[in-house]
């Protein structure tokens, strides 16, 4: 089985494995839930659709640096809206164990090269996503603020928070 075959396969059944991943998640750390509530699982089962949908693409290219370039612009990520890359990590871990579980075949082999990049690429601490905006700077938090959203997928939350501050 290749590449191709297991990006179909998590394409196709992402949104349950990103909620096993945030069950798991949930279950290893329960305190998680407190740090991203509300909707702690809904918010981590949707963090992790979006790995999910990273990884497919990197299957599909052949490309595990290019899941391991995501992970490092998630990081970044984190770290800018001032959250834990080690709760990214588990993540990860949590998704690389489930799909390892209940894909068919050699999936741990094919998938191996791409949770090790993108597992370099956490700890690398090289971070290559440059800014012009400032997260110590407090004009600039809420811009980051609303980028997070959505780029998390909360286009709802993000208009909502700009209503806020322009009100």
């Amino acid at each position: 089985m290749n590449a191709a075959f297991y990006s179909a396969l998590i394409r196709q059944s992402e949104s349950a494995y990103a909620g096993h991943a945030a069950s798991v998640m949930i279950e290893a750390d329960p305190a998680l839930e407190a740090r991203f509530a509300p909707g702690a699982h809904g918010r981590w089962q949707d963090n992790n659709a979006q790995r999910m949908r990273e990884l497919a693409a990197a299957l599909d290219a052949q490309a595990p640096m290019a899941f391991g370039a995501q992970m490092a612009w998630n990081a970044h990520a984190f770290q800018v809206r001032g959250l834990s890359v080690e709760d990214l990590e588990a993540a990860l871990k949590a998704l690389e164990s489930i799909l390892a579980a209940e894909l068919p075949g050699d999936a741990a082999s094919v998938l191996g090269p791409y949770f090790e990049a993108a597992r370099e690429a956490l700890h690398s601490g090289e971070r290559s996503v440059q800014s012009v905006l400032n997260p110590a700077d407090e004009t600039d938090r809420p811009v980051l603020k609303y980028m997070a959203m959505a780029l998390e997928g909360r286009q709802d939350d993000a208009v909502d928070f700009v209503r806020e501050i322009a009100a």
